[in-house]
């Protein structure tokens, strides 16, 4: 019983040590953590393995309850891959230009 406690009691800690570091790149000296715009990300870390264009995300609301949706904003959404061999990826996610979230993925395969 008390071997649940302390599980139950640690596991949230856990949880947030893990996300603390999955929310982070470091390119050097540096630390990419949100804000940064594409140009500062490519001039500290260079260029990524790979770059993708995910589309866009819109904000909408319904205005005085009548049903018709209007766009309130759009933002362009890309993500960027960074790795080594044998490390994990990481996810590099910009929105209109600027980081938003860093991501940690897969490893990479070694052959």
């Amino acid at each position: 019983m008390n071997i649940r406690l302390l599980f139950l009691f640690f596991s949230p800690m856990l949880f947030f040590m893990q996300t603390s570091h999955a929310d982070s790149l470091r390119c050097g000296q540096y630390l990419i953590k949100g804000g940064e715009s594409t140009i500062e990300v490519l001039n500290i870390c260079g260029e990524p393995i790979l770059k993708e264009n995910l589309g866009t995300v819109a904000e909408e609301h319904d205005l005085n309850n009548t049903g018709t949706r209007v766009r309130i904003s759009e933002e362009v959404v890309n993500r960027w891959t960074y790795g080594k061999k044998g490390d994990l990826y990481k996810y590099v996610i910009f929105h209109n230009g600027q980081v938003r979230s860093v991501q940690t993925g897969g490893r990479w395969k070694i052959n």
